[in-house]
């Protein structure tokens, strides 16, 4: 079975006699240790320039995630009035639609009323009974001849 090999750096430092101090960077690979002798170079971190850059970019992020949020804030709101729009365009078609059933029915109520007074049999009593009309006595009628 083999083990899992885990790579650590540990950093110590050394003091001299003199005044200054070497960094010395001790890392592990696996179970073996070895020194770095400074050929290559070690990352220093300088707190005080990332923390510079970090608020700038935070300020800029934060101005960034603003704007987005402000845009998408204005799409959404654009979206929700364009959808109240179509609702209300909607309950206006219905409106329409049953008025057009409606004013069909009486379309259908009044063909059947002209067909109805198309009638001779209505159109002779409505003549004899509301307007007084009657049939022409021998007195009143006059014969043509077409003899030629």
């Amino acid at each position: 079975m083999q083990s899992a090999q885990v790579k650590t750096n540990h950093s110590t430092t050394v003091t001299r006699p003199s005044t200054q101090r070497r960094r010395r960077v001790v890392s592990m690979d696996g179970n073996v240790a070895y020194v770095n002798s400074g050929f290559a170079k070690s990352k220093v971190r300088q707190p005080a320039r990332k923390a510079k850059a970090r608020t700038k970019h935070s300020r800029a992020g934060l101005g960034m995630t603003m704007f987005v949020m402000f845009a998408a804030f204005c799409a959404l709101t654009l979206l929700v009035s364009r959808y109240a729009v179509v609702c209300s365009i909607g309950a206006q078609n219905n409106a329409l639609e049953q008025q057009i059933i409606t004013i069909e029915g009486q379309i259908d109520n009044l063909a059947v009323q002209l067909e109805l007074k198309d009638d001779l049999e209505y159109v002779q009593n409505v003549a004899q009974g509301e307007l007084g009309m009657k049939y022409p006595d021998q007195s009143q009628k006059v014969s043509i001849s077409l003899d030629w």
